[in-house]
């Protein structure tokens, strides 16, 4: 029989949410944003600050913000840190190959979460700190994730059926290795993203060069893309394999433990 989760423990991690994304925030405007009732926020915000992560704001003693007890726990999972570990040298390649800002972006849940970055040297850079959320819809990262699943997940993540002009430039994308976004997201700045698959040929990530499109002119576009492309099914090779290692030596405990 599935456990049923608990409520509101659910209703106090979404409002802890809420309150991350528009703090500070009294309760006046947390109700506004969440359309919850003011009685059962004041109880979800009294429960948020007696465990500590949340605490008043110094600006306004009726507002709240987020403690740093978020900054005490996080750590990235283990499963993360070490694709992140295993990928850097491969970062570490591009970057010095371009000169432009390289970096690691893995799936969580609807957008994807950046796990290791390398700045470009350039005075006018792009700029993604870890733990930067780059969104599904208009990122070269969400089109190099999309293009690389079927046609079912592809509309699951995208939350519905996908336009056809989208549909026509996935498959592109899929023949060619890499997406770009142009100025989508970020006016002024070009990204180039190339899936990263696991051992069942499923995305686990991408790798993504970025800069101004003011450096990066077209003519560039397509070699970037195919280098980009090239480090992508090496980390995949590479990806498999150890995943492959782990099956076979979890395989080798189990025959001991026989």
């Amino acid at each position: 029989m599935p456990v049923k989760p608990s409520q509101s423990a659910v209703r106090v991690l979404k409002v802890f949410e809420q309150l991350a994304r528009i703090q500070p925030a009294g309760l006046s405007a947390l109700a506004r944003a969440t359309g919850g009732d003011k009685s059962a926020l004041q109880r979800d915000l009294a429960t948020l600050a007696e465990a500590g992560w949340i605490q008043p704001s110094p600006g306004d003693s009726r507002a709240w913000e987020l403690s740093h007890q978020l900054l005490l726990l996080a750590r990235q999972p283990p499963s993360s840190r070490a694709l992140g570990d295993q990928l850097r040298p491969l970062l570490e390649r591009r970057h010095k190959v371009t000169g432009e800002t390289v970096y690691l972006a893995v799936p969580h849940q609807d957008r994807f979460v950046v796990i290791q970055a390398i700045e470009s040297p350039h005075f006018q850079r792009i700029v993604p700190p870890v733990g930067l959320i780059v969104p599904l819809k208009g990122s070269a990262t969400g089109k190099a994730f999309l293009s690389a699943l079927d046609s079912e997940e592809r509309a699951r993540h995208f939350g519905g059926p996908l336009p056809d002009a989208l549909t026509a430039e996935l498959e592109a994308i899929r023949a060619e290795g890499y997406a770009v976004s142009d100025g989508e997201l970020i006016p002024g700045s070009i990204a180039f993203a190339a899936p990263v698959t696991d051992g069942a040929g499923r995305p686990a990530g991408t790798l993504v060069v970025t800069g101004s499109s003011d450096r990066i002119d077209r003519a560039q576009w397509a070699a970037i893309g195919r280098h980009l492309a090239d480090a992508a099914g090496l980390a995949s090779g590479a990806l498999a394999a150890e995943i492959a290692e782990q099956f076979r030596e979890g395989a080798r405990e189990r025959r001991e433990q026989a």
